[in-house]
């Protein structure tokens, strides 16, 4: 019989995080449920920590690749920011601001400095390199699971809207015309973002090739044709 773990929070978000902390895995491998929300207090009360109560349940062929050590997490954390205060310290000129968010095994790391088109670099090579970097010196001897994701502005969540609305665009046209076509080449997290995106369309999406060539192809699904 499968193990079912309650947890409690403020918001189904807070509940989430407290699951991620005590299991020491990522929300990806969790089945969750959200069991009671009870209604907010026009009143502040201490009992409202406990508003919103969830259902976990464990993705076991999920288990490897999220699950993470909370000592670990804040180990990489600390690297991450010592090295982010000696980059602000060494270019001192262009403001860089940063703040750090841990959701489970990911670290997000957003960025804002008086000179964000020099960190992003064209098509966002430069903010690409500072994350591979990151994820290098933040890694010990024996990997973890442990990511670190950088933005600057707002630059990843308008490449998003732009990586939508070309595959949108596409899919319309796969649709139409009933003919296979191939995106341009992109990294995993574009190509991640782009299947969830396509998921529910009258579309296949699949990708190909080799790394850093790696692409995705937009096909009919059979039953369009």
């Amino acid at each position: 019989m499968e193990e079912i773990y309650e947890f409690n929070g403020i918001t189904k978000e807070d509940a989430i995080k407290n699951a991620e902390e005590s299991l020491g895995l990522d929300k990806e491998a969790m089945e969750i449920t959200v069991k009671e929300e009870k209604r907010k207090r026009k009143v502040f009360s201490i009992l409202d920590k406990n508003r919103v109560v969830i259902s976990v349940k464990i993705i076991e062929e999920k288990v490897k690749k999220n699950k993470f050590n909370n000592n670990e997490l804040e180990k990489v954390k600390e690297k991450v920011t010592v090295f982010l205060n000696k980059l602000s310290e060494l270019y001192e000129e262009d403001e860089i601001k940063y703040d750090i968010k841990i959701e489970g095994r990911k670290i997000y790391v957003d960025i804002n400095t008086s000179n964000q088109g020099k960190w992003i670099g064209f098509r966002g090579s430069k903010l690409e390199a500072l994350q591979t970097i990151l994820n290098d010196i933040s890694q010990n001897e024996e990997k973890t699971n442990i990511k670190v994701y950088v933005n600057i502005g707002n630059y990843k969540e308008e490449k998003r809207e732009r990586l939508f609305k070309e595959a949108k665009f596409i899919a319309n046209k796969v649709i139409k015309e009933q003919v296979e076509i191939a995106l341009k080449p992109m990294n995993a997290y574009d190509r991640k973002l782009i299947h969830a995106y396509l998921k529910d369309e009258y579309v296949k999406t699949k990708s190909r090739g080799v790394e850093p060539n790696r692409y995705i192809v937009i096909t009919p699904k059979e039953n369009n044709l």
